[in-house]
């Protein structure tokens, strides 16, 4: 399919995908769906999605709705209508362990399947929808063989959310509807999806097994959906719509006002002012003059301020524009002053995101005793907030507190008990005090959760190395008398033994990311030494 076609397709069938929730022809706003191939944060999603997006947020990780994420386009086909955003966000620790694989080959007419988004969220709310049906069609919109015909049902808002087979394995990705025919929809298929993440460059973190291969539809979806997120496209962009002849008027004004003279303005030049100088401050942002969108940011700051002093209803929110103030600043590496206003949205709006962003400004910028004081005060205020937990814990573990990082980190397996990263991070911290005996039952905790979890299995090989090296070090002590070689041999079976039960950990952890270097590298050992 062309370009051009694809494009004047996707317009016709399915022109409410890119209109949800706004009406203005200058700046639409709208939601797709998108799910996660690496745990540092790669998602997939339709390139129609984040076409002409100004912002990308990713919500629903973990299931916190609550939370948004800043994220960013990486690589797109515009031709397949597909793109790779990856999350951006200071405050952004891990995905989990990704429990679905691709499926390469040939998918038959008549394979049950099923789907998994976020259809009309302002409608139908955000919890996950499962629609399900079966595979019509081994092409689609006009013989495209690129794509699957299926009969599921799919509403705007679906647009990127995958297509699984019974397995739970990905054969597409979900991208239109077409509006004349019922339950008539369409997908890319998956090979399309896998050239574009080789063309990436990144090693997607997903399982090659068939980790749901025989769990019912229910169980399937109870893990699928913990990587399935919402998209939401330009949320924290509000652009008034003005005629031609009053944004000209408002520069003209509004490049003169300054803090100074806004105590002399009316309650209707301040009204009128405050949309202006927003125009201007978006304007200035999105060519990249972040130290003129401060400037008009700090301005819109001290007029709503007196709007509100007044006892007036403001067009903008106060929140928004201290935290596009203090986003400008970030951006234009004004550090302090950003910083600044991130702490005024704590007095205003507390929330322990803005700590957590704080935090993430002062380690980019190498200030270790200030980040951690920021940790510790979000800490008195929010002591269960997951992100200053974690921060909290690598802190004491930089300092070798390690019994203190153990109890944050116990606090955080209370409070999220399937969480892979804590388990081993939990674990590593019991090896560091060389408890082997509570770091092998946390490994084998986290392998309970998920028996084919990289972290639970690269740990309990590591264990087990480290008993053999026990038996390496009285070899190496030895010397060549025959009596020596001999005690040599036995130590050299024993060790043996200890390394082939590392092996079987170690070929999982290789299911799960097959060019780890770590992992290849140590089987490679077991091989040499075990001859």
């Amino acid at each position: 399919m062309t370009i051009r076609i694809l494009k004047f397709f996707l317009l016709f069938l399915i022109v409410s995908l890119n209109c949800i929730g706004q009406s203005d022809s200058q700046q639409k706003k709208w939601t797709g769906s998108g799910f996660g191939i690496t745990s540092d944060g790669y998602i997939v999603t339709n390139y129609h999605v984040i076409e002409d997006a100004k912002s990308i947020y990713v919500k629903g990780i973990n299931k916190d709705f609550s939370k948004k994420y800043k994220a960013k386009v990486i690589l797109f086909d515009i031709e397949n209508d597909l793109a790779i955003i990856k999350i951006d966000d200071y405050s952004f620790s891990s995905l989990g362990t990704i429990p679905y694989s691709i499926r390469s080959g040939q998918v038959d007419v008549g394979e049950n399947i099923f789907v998994l988004g976020y259809p009309l969220i302002s409608f139908l709310g955000d919890e996950i929808k499962l629609t399900n049906g079966v595979l019509s069609s081994q092409t689609g919109y006009m013989n495209d063989k690129a794509s699957y015909q299926i009969q599921v049902p799919i509403q705007p808002g679906n647009s990127g959310g995958p297509l699984f087979d019974n397995n739970g394995k990905i054969i597409g990705i979900v991208n239109s509807h077409f509006i004349k025919g019922e339950n008539v929809s369409y997908a890319i298929k998956s090979i399309y999806l896998e050239k574009l993440i080789n063309q990436a460059k990144i090693q997607p973190l997903i399982n090659k097994i068939d980790l749901l291969k025989g769990k019912s539809l229910i169980e399937q979806v109870k893990q699928l959906s913990n990587f399935i997120y919402i998209l939401s496209i330009n949320e924290d962009i509000e652009i008034p719509n003005y005629s031609e002849s009053y944004a000209k008027k408002g520069i003209e004004f509004g490049s003169e006002i300054n803090l100074n003279s806004i105590n002399a303005l009316t309650i209707e030049q301040l009204k009128y002012q405050q949309s202006v100088i927003y125009n201007l401050a978006n304007n200035a942002f999105y060519k990249k003059k972040y130290f003129e969108a401060c400037k008009y940011f700090e301005i819109l700051e001290g007029i709503i301020g007196r709007i509100i002093f007044l006892g007036y209803s403001t067009t903008f929110s106060l929140e928004s524009i201290l935290s596009n103030m203090a986003i400008s600043a970030e951006n234009g590496g004004f550090y302090d002053i950003a910083i600044k206003y991130y702490y005024k949205l704590i007095h205003y709006f507390p929330q322990s995101k803005y700590y957590n962003i704080i935090y993430g400004i002062l380690k980019k910028n190498g200030n270790m005793d200030e980040a951690k004081k920021i940790v510790d005060e979000g800490l008195l205020k929010y002591p269960t907030d997951n992100d200053l937990l974690i921060s909290r814990v690598n802190f004491f573990i930089r300092e070798g507190k390690i019994g203190e990082a153990i109890y944050y980190l116990k606090v955080l397996v209370a409070k999220d008990p399937k969480n892979e990263q804590v388990y081993m991070a939990l674990g590593q911290a019991y090896e560091k005090l060389n408890d082997e005996i509570n770091a092998v039952a946390t490994y084998q905790k986290l392998l309970y959760i998920n028996p084919y979890s990289f972290e639970g299995n690269y740990g309990m090989a590591a264990i087990i190395f480290n008993k053999a090296k026990f038996f390496t070090d009285k070899m190496n002590a030895l010397g060549y008398s025959y009596s020596d070689q001999i005690k040599f041999e036995e130590l050299k079976k024993k060790r043996a033994g200890i390394f082939w039960e590392a092996k079987p950990y170690l070929e999982k952890a290789l299911l799960v990311k097959p060019d780890n270097p770590s992992v290849k590298a140590a089987l490679g050992n077991i091989e040499t030494l075990t001859k």
